[in-house]
C-alpha cells in the first residue's frame, strides 16, 4: 500500500471510528442515567437493560458477523451504520417501553460495526503497518471518548438530559455516510464460523483474559459510573459527563504511548495495566469528594487504554489473515458476553451490598487474571523475536 493510499485509507477507518464511539458512549453511560431519572428504574432494571445492549452485540459479533461472505458482511456493514444514525437521536423520543427496543437496535448495528473496523485493516499487507494502524485506531477511539463527554458536559447546560441524542445526531449521519467508504480487503480462503483452533490459541486466550480483567469494570463503570457520582459523591449531570471525559484523556495519553512505539513486550504492558487497574479500583471505593472520585477516574482511564490495543495486537501476532475475522468475531463476542453479565451482577450485587462495595470486589477479578494470564503472554511475546 502506498503511502497516498495508506493515508487515506487511515482518515476514514479513524474518522469513522471517531464518529461511531463518540456518540455510542453517550449510549452507554447516558441511557442508564435516563433510566435512573425519567423512568424510575431500579439499579437491577438499569443492568438488565446495559445487558441487552451487550448481548444484542454478541449476537451480531458472535453469531451473525463470523458466518458472513465477505461481500455480505460490507452490505450488512453499512446497513447497521445507516440504522445506527437513525436509532441514536430516536433515545430523546424513548419511553420506559421503547427505550428497550432503541437499546436492542443500537447493540445489533454496534456488533456489526466494530469488529469490521478491525478487519478492515487486513487491506494492509505489511504486519508493522498493520500494527501501527491498530494503534491508530485505538488512538482514535480514545480521542472521540475524550470530545464525546466533553461535548455532552457542554451541552448539558443547555439542554436537558434526554435531549442529549438529538445533538449527537450529525455523528450518526456522519457514520452512515463514511461507511461507504470502507473496502473490506478480498481473502482467499476465509475461514467462517468459530474454531477450536482459534479458542485453544495462546494469543487469543492472552487477549480474552487480558480485556476481561479490565472489560468487567469497564462495564461497571459506563452502566454504573455516573450513578455511582450521583448518589454517593453528589455530583451533577454535567459534571459526571467532565469526569468521563477525564476518564478517557488519560486512556487516550496510554493509547498515544503505545502509538507511538512497537509493543516489544505485551506481558510488561498488561502486568502494568492490571496493577493500575487494581489501584483505581481501591480508590473509587475509597473516594468520598470530587478530589478523589476524579484521581480514581483518571487512573482507571490508563488500564482502559492500554488493555484494548494489547488484546488487539496479541490476535494480529497470532493469526493468519485467512483466521482472523473469525478471530476478531469471536474476541467481540465473548467481550460482549462479559458486558452482558457483568451490568447484571453488579446491578444485583449493588441492591444487596451497595454500588461501593460492588465495585470493591471488582479487584479480585484482576487478581485472578492476573494469575491465569502469565502462563499464555509468555507464548505471545516469543512470536515477535
Amino acid at each position: 500500500m502506498i503511502k497516498k493510499e495508506y493515508f487515506y485509507f487511515m482518515l476514514i477507518i479513524i474518522s469513522l471510528t471517531f464518529v461511531i464511539r463518540g456518540s455510542n458512549n453517550i449510549i452507554s453511560t447516558t441511557v442508564p442515567l435516563v433510566a435512573k431519572q425519567f423512568f424510575d428504574f431500579s439499579n437491577a432494571s438499569i443492568g438488565i437493560l446495559s445487558a441487552l445492549i451487550s448481548f444484542f452485540m454478541f449476537i451480531a459479533s458472535g453469531i451473525v458477523n463470523p458466518l458472513l461472505k465477505n461481500k455480505i458482511r460490507r452490505k450488512l456493514f453499512i446497513a447497521s451504520a445507516t440504522v445506527y444514525a437513525i436509532d441514536l437521536p430516536l433515545f430523546s423520543f424513548s419511553s420506559s417501553i421503547s427505550v428497550w427496543l432503541l437499546s436492542a437496535v443500537s447493540g445489533l448495528s454496534l456488533g456489526l460495526i466494530f469488529p469490521n473496523i478491525i478487519n478492515a485493516t487486513g487491506k494492509i499487507q505489511d504486519e508493522r503497518e498493520k500494527e501501527k494502524a491498530l494503534a491508530l485506531y485505538t488512538l482514535s477511539l480514545s480521542l472521540s471518548l475524550i470530545v464525546g463527554p466533553l461535548l455532552e458536559s457542554w451541552f448539558l447546560k443547555i439542554v436537558s438530559l434526554k435531549n442529549i441524542f438529538l445533538l449527537f445526531s450529525p455523528f450518526g449521519i456522519a457514520a452512515g455516510i463514511l461507511s461507504f467508504l470502507i473496502e473490506f480487503p478480498p481473502i482467499r480462503d476465509e475461514a467462517r464460523g468459530i474454531s477450536i483452533l482459534v479458542l485453544k490459541n495462546p494469543s487469543f486466550i492472552t487477549a480474552i483474559v487480558n480485556n476481561t480483567s479490565y472489560d468487567t469494570p469497564f462495564a461497571a463503570i459506563t452502566a454504573f459510573g455516573g450513578i455511582y457520582g450521583v448518589q454517593l459523591i453528589h455530583l451533577n449531570y454535567s459534571t459526571i459527563a467532565l469526569f468521563f471525559s477525564i476518564y478517557f484523556l488519560s486512556s487516550f495519553i496510554a493509547r498515544l504511548y503505545l502509538s507511538l512505539r512497537r509493543v516489544k513486550n505485551v506481558g510488561f504492558h498488561i502486568y502494568l495495566s492490571m496493577i493500575i487497574a487494581i489501584f483505581g479500583l481501591l480508590i473509587l471505593f475509597l473516594s468520598t469528594n470530587v478530589f478523589t472520585f476524579g484521581m480514581a477516574m483518571f487512573l482507571l482511564g490508563i488500564p482502559h487504554g492500554l488493555t484494548y490495543p494489547l488484546s488487539l495486537i496479541a490476535l494480529n501476532r497470532g493469526f493468519k489473515p485467512e483466521m482472523r475475522n473469525v478471530a476478531n468475531s469471536t474476541f467481540f463476542a465473548i467481550m460482549s458476553l462479559v458486558a452482558i453479565v457483568t451490568p447484571l451482577i453488579v446491578g444485583e450485587l449493588s441492591s444487596i451490598i451497595g454500588l461501593r462495595l460492588s465495585f470493591f470486589s471488582l479487584i479480585f477479578l484482576v487478581l485472578v487474571s492476573l494469575f491465569i494470564i502469565h502462563k499464555y503472554v509468555k507464548q505471545v511475546d516469543r512470536l515477535f523475536h
